[in-house]
């Protein structure tokens, strides 16, 4: 699937986030980088100096990353998760930045050093990463939703437009190909911690959600394009699906991701994905949809941007 009017591939959205994951994605556009050898003790002092960053909250800018923009707002932090708990090692990479709130530029050597150092193969094509970019919003660019405003944005620039086929399962099929531009833009809010009600209304299930980070699309394109014969078997079970935002979290079970997006035709999806057993998680748990509903006005754009889902068949 390619854009109708080349000009339009520069318009769309996406971190890291940041990340084209499960099934709208929620994490795999870090799935790429240059494949390198980087000795890996440097690799381990990388992952070191992610997994314990500096005590001193002024010290915003990671070791591994060129200074970003001086910053006023102090993002909170919270702890990184245990070495072994993310499997795929560039989602371990992207969760650290955000834990820690480092701002800098990271090169495809210096996440690469990051993957030897977890000493895990990675699922992810890994050579067509060239940077990857977190740094401060200045203030008069501020955006505010819902009372809460975003001070943190993310680059991601690949060689080139690529097309990736889908590396995780869906339903038992790898079931398509997902489309991203050379450049994604993301912008990051934080939510903190999220009560979910769920269930039925008069007796709810509640579930905290710890570390709430919503990434928005804020342009490129990261779309699922899924294999028209799948499409046509399963119906709506499963979408071509423009990627509007993702979603990290803890929950009673462990970290958590989310992909959400839209369908051609409007309709609202969203993908789970379990960081530990690196899995996309069976459709429909109503803790999933409890979290995508909160999350979901944090990756709308407005009717006339150029930002908006299916830009490209307008």
């Amino acid at each position: 699937m390619r854009p109708r009017h080349p000009e339009a591939a520069a318009y769309f959205v996406a971190g890291t986030v940041l990340f084209a994951l499960l099934w709208i994605g929620a994490d795999l556009i870090f799935a790429v980088t240059q494949a390198m050898t980087v000795d890996n003790a440097a690799g381990q002092a990388l992952h070191d100096s992610l997994a314990h960053p500096a005590a001193d909250p002024a010290a915003k800018v990671s070791p591994m990353g060129a200074a970003g923009a001086a910053d006023p707002v102090r993002f909170p932090r919270f702890a990184p998760p245990p070495r072994d708990e993310i499997r795929e090692p560039l989602f371990d990479f992207v969760i650290r930045i955000v834990a820690a709130d480092s701002l800098g530029v990271w090169s495809a050597d210096q996440i690469q050093a990051h993957v030897e150092a977890l000493d895990r193969p990675s699922r992810l094509p890994l050579d067509r990463l060239v940077s990857v970019e977190r740094r401060a919003v200045p203030t008069d660019q501020y955006e505010t939703v819902r009372g809460l405003t975003s001070s943190r944005c993310w680059i991601m620039t690949l060689d080139q437009d690529r097309d990736f086929p889908m590396p995780y399962a869906i339903l038992g099929y790898h079931p398509g190909t997902l489309s991203v531009s050379r450049e994604l833009e993301y912008s990051e809010w934080r939510l903190g911690d999220q009560l979910l009600r769920v269930g039925d209304r008069d007796d709810p299930e509640l579930h905290v959600m710890k570390d709430v980070t919503v990434i928005k699309m804020e342009r490129g394109h990261l779309v699922l394009d899924v294999d028209a014969w799948l499409d046509e078997l399963l119906g709506k079970g499963l979408d071509d699906t423009w990627t509007t935002g993702f979603v990290l979290t803890r929950g009673d079970d462990g970290w958590l991701g989310m992909g959400l997006g839209r369908g051609r035709k409007g309709r609202r999806l969203y993908g789970a994905f379990d960081f530990a057993s690196d899995k996309v998680l069976p459709h429909g748990r109503p803790i999933d949809n409890g979290l995508s509903r909160t999350c979901r006005p944090f990756t709308r754009s407005p009717a006339d941007s150029p930002n908006r889902p299916w830009a490209w068949d307008r």
